[in-house]
């Protein structure tokens, strides 16, 4: 029993290490690419579309979800690591990246 709870409690603290260790660019690359990639129904939308503080309402206002709801395919801590990429990488950003160019 004492083995059990040690596993559990260590499983629910590396959890999120799994999470953050793929980074904001992987993580929009896998779930923003599905409707946002070259070929796809939503268009292609990059970094550079907008400036950091853009990025930064955009989701405080809970704008995405006018054209589609990503609470159940997106964590709050993988959201939290895309916005963090998207606004390290917005076109007012010293590293800007637009689709296809870095």
């Amino acid at each position: 029993k004492k083995r059990l709870m040690t596993s559990v409690l260590l499983f629910g603290l590396l959890s999120p290490c799994v999470v953050l260790s793929e980074g904001g660019e992987t993580l929009f690359e896998k779930k923003c690419g599905q409707c946002h990639g070259a070929d796809q129904e939503a268009g292609v939308v990059s970094p550079a579309k907008y400036a950091s503080v853009q990025w930064q309402r955009y989701f405080d206002r809970n704008r995405h979800k006018r054209k589609a709801d990503i609470s159940g395919l997106i964590s709050p801590e993988e959201l939290e690591l895309l916005i963090s990429y998207l606004k390290n990488h917005a076109a007012d950003s010293n590293k800007p990246i637009a689709m296809g160019v870095r």
